[in-house]
């Protein structure tokens, strides 16, 4: 944006990130002039019972690949496996946005299977 070029000026934009998230968007949106309406549309949460997934983590072994939706996907997923075990060194992983990839990075991981275009 050049200095002094308000683009949002007199425009309210909905912003639907998750709470948690929706903040540094909002900033952006100010800072641009605009008005940002927070009304988050999905919650990031944990889950109430792990038994079934605590018991995947236990096989995680007999899996070829890990596939990540989203860098909240990761940070959930890797932060109960790692609580509970290594990863499995021969373990592939996929992801399906650069977010996703820098988030697996953050836990070491780094042989990644990317789209090389990222776009909804």
């Amino acid at each position: 944006m050049t200095p002094g070029k308000r683009t949002l000026a007199g425009r309210a934009i909905v912003v639907t990130r998750p709470a948690h998230q929706a903040e540094n968007l909002a900033g952006l949106i100010r800072d641009a002039g605009g008005s940002a309406l927070l009304f988050p549309v999905i919650a990031i949460a944990d889950i109430d019972d792990s038994r079934a997934l605590d018991r995947l983590i236990a096989r995680l072994d007999e899996f070829d690949w890990a596939m990540f939706v989203s860098p909240n996907a990761v940070h959930k997923a890797l932060a109960l496996i790692t609580a509970r075990r290594a990863l499995p060194p021969h373990l592939a992983y996929a992801a399906v946005g650069r977010a996703s990839v820098r988030a697996l990075q953050t836990f070491g991981v780094n042989n990644i299977v990317a789209p090389e275009r990222f776009d909804s």
